[in-house]
């Protein structure tokens, strides 16, 4: 639902309530949490790009011996620029996904309220259960 526990905040969008949603609506609102995230994700990028060339970065410049010889820090070598921003959930995300429409949605071996007191915990305790979404199937490869 967009909380962030270890925060303690909200920082993505009111999605609903997990337990209460199938499969389908589940999927919608990581797609929604992943937009709004990925979006966050790029003005932060941008604001530190703006950042890193009005500031530089000395250490990091000083390993460059073409930052040395031409004075440039870092991030003023448009060449090697890094227009890129990655956000690592979509694997990881696709294959809970995929977890949990196997033991939560088809096998019914879990409800959403274990999985998310399980999750709430680091799986502390449920060493078996933890190894069961370690070894279902993977989005895209099964």
């Amino acid at each position: 639902n967009g909380f962030n526990p270890v925060f303690k905040m909200q920082i993505g969008p009111k999605t609903g309530d997990p337990t209460k949603m199938t499969l389908d609506e589940l999927f919608d609102a990581c797609i929604e949490q992943f937009k709004v995230i990925h979006w966050e994700g790029c003005k932060i990028r941008n604001i530190s790009r703006w950042v890193e060339e009005e500031i530089g970065r000395p250490m990091l410049s000083s390993g460059w011996e073409e930052c040395i010889e031409t004075g440039k820090n870092a991030f003023q070598r448009r060449e090697y620029g890094n227009n890129w921003l990655t956000t690592f959930i979509w694997t990881d995300g696709w294959d809970a996904m995929a977890a949990l429409k196997k033991l939560v949605y088809d096998e019914k071996k879990y409800t959403m309220e274990q999985v998310l007191e399980m999750l709430k915990v680091n799986w502390e305790g449920y060493e078996v259960e933890r190894m069961d979404f370690v070894r279902a199937p993977k989005w895209g490869n099964d």
